[in-house]
């Protein structure tokens, strides 16, 4: 009797658990390596709570990539930036812009392949000043009138 019982209850149930103990150990491994923690989008936005947007990432053509951060009513007011135009169309440039509440530029610190900058303009998005240092090391400021004339520079 302890035979008949062995041999129909007790070995199926072990040949059943230890086949599917193994199917486990050969398809979790794989399945956890199918998964990847990802996102594959070209534009991505954070909306607020009255459906504007307030945190845009985007990728353009070639190095092109931004993260724009936009205040509730969705106009942008900080940007960081790559391989857009600051980079005289060579896709090398990157920045950070700070705009302000109506969209102005106001602040620049950028990276370009003429070396660095940092731009400050005034209220209507006019340069005024200008810092530059190039990939040799010469640095230069520039105090611009609200013309685009030079005012004042060093060296």
């Amino acid at each position: 009797m302890r035979r008949v019982i062995w041999l129909t209850g007790v070995l199926p149930f072990m040949s059943a658990f230890l086949g599917v103990l193994l199917a486990i150990m050969v398809a979790i491994p794989s399945i956890g390596e199918a998964q990847q923690a990802r996102i594959r989008v070209d534009d991505f936005a954070i909306v607020g709570e009255n459906g504007a947007d307030r945190i845009r990432l985007q990728t353009g053509p070639s190095n092109a990539a931004s993260l724009g951060m936009l205040n509730s009513d969705g106009q942008m007011r900080a940007m960081l930036a790559t391989g857009g135009p600051g980079g005289g169309g060579t896709g090398q440039g990157a920045g950070l812009n700070l705009l302000a509440e109506d969209g102005t530029p106001v602040v620049r610190l950028g990276a370009v392949p003429m070396g660095a900058e940092i731009i400050l303009r005034d209220a209507q998005g006019r340069p005024r000043i200008r810092q530059s240092v190039t990939p040799e090391g010469t640095a230069s400021i520039v105090f611009l009138d609200a013309d685009g004339n030079v005012s004042w520079s060093a060296p």
